[in-house]
């Protein structure tokens, strides 16, 4: 069964990826505020409390792309946006992208030729 939920959860965050991202950054916020709190309780001021929590917490965007990694189909998403960078410079220069798909076509048409050849 804990197959079926890690698959729900990064449906939910392919779908829903703004959403999860807010509700991540308000968790993390949460956990930092709540370090700081701490903090303060053992002894230390406002500061001191904030620098400590800081630490021991590390890099917030670090994290946050760690749990995003964990979360999300990151391959699937790249590809995504290859195939939506190839589209978007294949429409601007599209003689080029004729030219280039003529040549590697003769490429392989020459390639498969001369196997047979062989």
């Amino acid at each position: 069964m804990r197959w079926f939920d890690l698959v729900t959860m990064k449906l939910g965050m392919l779908a829903g990826r703004r959403r999860a991202g807010a509700q991540l950054d308000d968790e993390l916020l949460f956990h930092l505020e709540r370090q700081i709190a701490e903090n303060m309780a053992a002894g230390m001021n406002a500061e001191e409390a904030r620098y400590a929590a800081m630490r021991t917490f590390g890099n917030p965007a670090l994290v946050r792309e760690e749990a995003r990694s964990t979360w999300s189909w990151a391959w699937l998403e790249s590809m995504w946006n290859d195939v939506r960078y190839g589209i978007r410079t294949r429409t601007r220069t599209p003689g080029f992208a004729i030219i280039a798909v003529i040549v590697i076509a003769r490429g392989i048409g020459a390639g498969g030729a001369l196997f047979t050849f062989v």
